[in-house]
């Protein structure tokens, strides 16, 4: 299983790559596009030896002081910081995760590598997104994340520092 999802991250590394497109990351000086960081070193991580921290955000959005339910999202930086510039980011949901509705300043591309998850707008339909499925995501648009299974993960790439603006109130799932 693990040379399994080993696999399922090394593609979806190549579809961020090529979903964000070359140019993205070979833009002229003074353009707005992001440019990848620049390595010191050829590194390989394997997934079970990835560093997970809380980032923070829970299902109804930023963490309240007392919340000490574990449910939060969890994030492996890949290159970049997910708070500040361009990144990937492995990040995890815990299973029955739901968010409230949010937005995001800046778009970005999901690619699921594990679980089962969704990503839609309110009123819109609810599309079961396995491993190898992709989402993008347009900055400023209301929508909905959601884990339908255990061990639900993602590549995200953006070009600026994740964030979220907060649109609604948060309900319990519906099962």
């Amino acid at each position: 299983m693990t040379d399994g999802i080993v696999r399922k991250a090394q593609l979806a590394a190549a579809m961020a790559v090529t979903l964000v497109g070359a140019s993205a990351w070979a833009a002229e000086p003074g353009t707005s596009q992001a440019r990848l960081p620049a390595a010191t070193q050829s590194l390989e991580i394997p997934f079970e030896d990835m560093k997970f921290s809380d980032s923070g955000f829970a299902a109804y959005g930023p963490r309240r002081p007392d919340d000490h339910s574990g449910r939060d999202i969890m994030v492996s930086d890949a290159y970049g910081k997910v708070t500040s510039g361009p990144h990937a980011t492995i990040t995890k949901f815990p299973q029955g995760f739901r968010s409230v509705l949010h937005s995001h300043t800046g778009d970005y591309y999901a690619v699921v590598i594990a679980g089962v998850m969704a990503n839609y707008r309110p009123g819109g339909e609810v599309k079961k997104l396995s491993a190898g499925s992709y989402w993008f995501q347009e900055g400023g648009e209301a929508h909905i994340t959601e884990c339908f299974s255990e061990n639900c993960t993602v590549v995200l790439v953006q070009d600026v520092g994740f964030d979220a603006q907060i649109l609604g109130k948060y309900e319990e799932p519906r099962r």
